[in-house]
């Protein structure tokens, strides 16, 4: 049940409505712009939260509207379509923008791919040239994946690791190889030939005693004699003979067998066998000595300087024993030790050297390996190269999360696409109720989607016409048809039948129709009322109260006409004196007068006029009279007389038709000047403005209310009928003559 207790919100002060028992189930409240019919609306929407349906401007707004596409313009129905197809429009302005920033992304993907790609193959060709071969390649793709090509291109770093490193063309790789060479060809161990036997033969003879013979052969003649056998051929016993011979040295004849056995006899001494060993020792350790300096100059040798020391030792000794053949000299053991030492030195530097020239053979055999190598290293290793894959790989994943983004996001739409399916069913509905309004057009699914709408005409031959087509009045017909249907949980016209089958919702409690049909509505006030009224008839079979708030005299009247006295309140918002609104009850009799508009503004003037003039505050707060004065005189005039304008250029025909005596022309001039001045606003100047006093404005009314009576009584007394008495005797009291 509605309650009109205490109303506070907006223009309301406290308000109580005196007879609650006038509120019925169907109430009918008339009120002027301004007159609080906003504030009541809001009231009765916080104290009925949870069952109250709402039709308004605002129920409009938030469940019609128009979309322009490509192929036209289309209507929107339904607050969840609303923020379905909005949700839509986002979803597509989603992938559209993605769609930009991918193709944005792409050509800076494309961007770095080329200058990974160009400087690849700036250090490709320079390797190429560097090793001075052609059988090498650029890694595949490398433009459209040089990403991968890195990866290719260090993997040959590790395949070819055990080849030489540090190479950088194939000059340097032969530099090297002509330097181990040269190493390999300096090096050689000494004194090979001083075997074992040979050492030991050496320490004996070190320590056997000699004597000198008499006739002593020095090593040096020994050793003459020794090359003149051999030169003679007569050095091996088989060679001698009794044959004569010629000496090479002085061409005399000589017997070959005898001369080869006295010589023997001469050299084959201990004596001279010690020399000649020792001679001939003492050459090879001599000539070892510089050849030991000159491989340390090329190759160090760290057992070099040892290894000579020991010579010099032995050559020392050698030279004693060849001066004193008949003393022991004992020769350490080891004295040999530092010259093996250096040899297996030089031995072991002579394996790495070879080893190394192998490995550079082979290097230079297979110089395309070692180029792919550098290749690697070069390329793996480029700052540039680096900071654009490090960019590169930021942009693909950008990429991808866009991409991502973009499936999803077309994923969601589709969806979305899908929930709109079910509108089918209320197309329907809307179009069977256009029809059996009379209306000429129906909707019918847009082209691009079936949450929207398009508009047809019903007639035959017609094509489809723009939504701009339809007026404002066709459009919040739409949406009272949309919000009729929301009220039912139920509605179904079954094949045969001439009603429909519904059910209101449970939870709906109360409906409230503010101003549903609006000044620019009046070409489809028959079609907007029928629904209204038919919907009334319909809700009487229910607990569901029902508030309609109008501006219209006209609605206000034909609204619920076919209801029922028992079940309908009239009732008429109002301001008092203090812009307070108040809600009147309007009973039978008033409402067989069909001016509410016009009487509601004269009521308010009367009530304006009778007050005291002491009491009267700031004439600000009475600026609105201005306009009431002015709507209720050019309502009068225009509907009884032909004066077209309430200015004071039209005075004397505004006498002469209110019969008002030539003296109280300046009083009428005075009011036309003040109600016209007020009822502008402060198109004025506010400074004008507040320069009318309140008693000024009082009299302007004064003045109208007095011109109306003088003209016609009936008149006035019918616009105050509850007020007449009190006006009558206040008009006297006024003393305007």
């Amino acid at each position: 049940m509605i309650r009109l207790e205490h109303v506070n919100t907006k223009s309301f002060q406290d308000f109580s409505l005196t007879d609650p028992n006038s509120i019925k189930q169907v109430n009918i409240v008339f009120g002027r712009n301004g007159s609080g019919k906003s504030a009541l609306s809001d009231y009765l929407q916080n104290t009925n939260s949870g069952g109250a349906k709402v039709f308004n401007t605002d129920f409009v707004d938030k469940n019609l509207k128009m979309r322009k596409t490509v192929e036209g313009t289309n209507l929107v129905i339904g607050a969840d379509q609303l923020n379905l197809s909005k949700v839509i429009e986002q979803s597509k302005t989603v992938i559209s923008t993605l769609d930009v920033e991918l193709a944005k992304t792409n050509r800076s993907i494309l961007a770095e791919k080329k200058i990974l790609s160009r400087r690849m193959k700036t250090i490709f060709d320079q390797v190429k040239k560097d090793f001075d071969t052609s059988k090498i390649n650029q890694k595949q793709n490398a433009e459209t994946d040089p990403a991968k090509a890195v990866e290719l291109w260090k993997a040959d770093i590790i395949k070819f690791k055990n080849l030489l490193s540090n190479y950088s063309s194939s000059a340097d790789l032969d530099k090297d190889l002509t330097k181990i060479r040269a190493d390999i060809n300096h090096l050689s161990p000494v004194l090979t030939d001083f075997n074992p036997s040979r050492r030991e033969a050496l320490t004996k003879n070190m320590v056997k005693v000699i004597l000198v013979p008499d006739t002593p052969v020095t090593a040096k003649i020994v050793s003459w004699l020794q090359d003149g056998l051999h030169l003679h051929d007569l050095d091996h016993d088989t060679a001698a003979g009794d044959e004569i011979r010629t000496c090479l040295f002085c061409g005399n004849s000589f017997q070959a067998d005898e001369v080869r056995n006295n010589i023997n006899k001469k050299i084959s001494s201990d004596h001279a066998n010690l020399l000649s060993t020792i001679n001939r020792l003492k050459g090879e350790l001599e000539s070892a000595i510089p050849t030991i300096v000159t491989m340390g100059r090329s190759t160090p040798l760290k057992n070099a300087t040892s290894a000579i020391l020991c010579i010099q030792v032995v050559l020392k000794a050698l030279k004693q024993k060849e001066n004193e053949t008949d003393r022991a000299i004992q020769l350490p053991d080891d004295y040999f030790s530092e010259i093996d030492k250096l040899n297996e030195e030089i031995n072991g530097k002579l394996t790495d050297l070879s080893e190394k020239e192998q490995n550079l053979i082979n290097e230079k055999m297979t110089i395309e390996n070692l180029a792919r190598r550098k290749a690697g290293e070069l390329i793996s290793s480029d700052q540039l190269i680096k900071e654009h894959l490090i960019e590169l790989q930021h942009l693909q994943k950008i990429c991808l999360d866009e991409e991502f983004a973009q499936d999803q996001t077309r994923v969601y739409l589709s969806d979305l696409n899908n929930q709109t399916n079910n509108l089918r069913g209320f197309m329907e509905m809307v179009n069977q109720t256009l029809y059996s309004l009379g209306l000429g057009f129906e909707l019918m699914f847009s082209k691009t989607d079936t949450n929207s709408f398009d508009v047809h005409l019903r007639k035959p031959g017609q094509n489809e016409i723009s939504v701009h087509s339809l007026s404002e009045g066709e459009i919040r017909l739409i949406a009272f048809i949309k919000f009729y249907f929301g009220l039912f949980s139920k509605y179904c016209v079954a094949k045969g039948k001439r009603k429909a089958t519904h059910e209101f919702n449970s939870d709906i409690q109360l409906i409230i129709l503010d101003d549903p049909i609006t000044s620019i509505d009046s070409n489809n006030r028959y079609f907007m009322t029928t629904l209204i009224n038919k919907l009334l008839l319909e809700i009487l079979k229910t607990n569901i109260d029902v508030v309609i708030l109008t501006h219209s005299v006209y609605d206000y009247h034909n609204f619920a006409y076919a209801v029922g006295k028992q079940k309908v309140g009239h009732f008429r918002i109002v301001k008092d004196n203090n812009s307070e609104s108040k809600i009147e009850v309007v009973d039978d009799t008033e409402m067989n007068n069909y001016s509410d508009d016009y009487r509601a503004a004269f009521d308010e003037i009367i009530h304006f006029c009778c007050l005291n003039t002491g009491n009267l505050p700031e004439a600000q707060q009475y600026i609105h009279y201005g306009n009431q004065c002015r709507f209720v005189l050019e309502t009068h005039a225009r509907s009884n007389y032909t004066i077209k304008y309430m200015t004071d250029g039209y005075i004397s025909e505004i006498m002469e038709a209110y019969e008002v005596d030539e003296q109280f022309k300046s009083r009428v001039s005075q009011m036309l000047n003040t109600i016209n001045a007020l009822s502008h606003g402060i198109s004025y100047t506010w400074d004008f403005v507040s320069n009318i006093s309140a008693s000024e404005i009082q009299t302007a009314a004064r003045t109208l209310v007095w011109m109306l009576y003088n003209k016609d009584k009936q008149h006035v007394k019918a616009m105050v009928p509850s007020g007449w008495t009190l006006l009558s005797n206040s008009i006297k009291n006024w003393h305007l003559k």
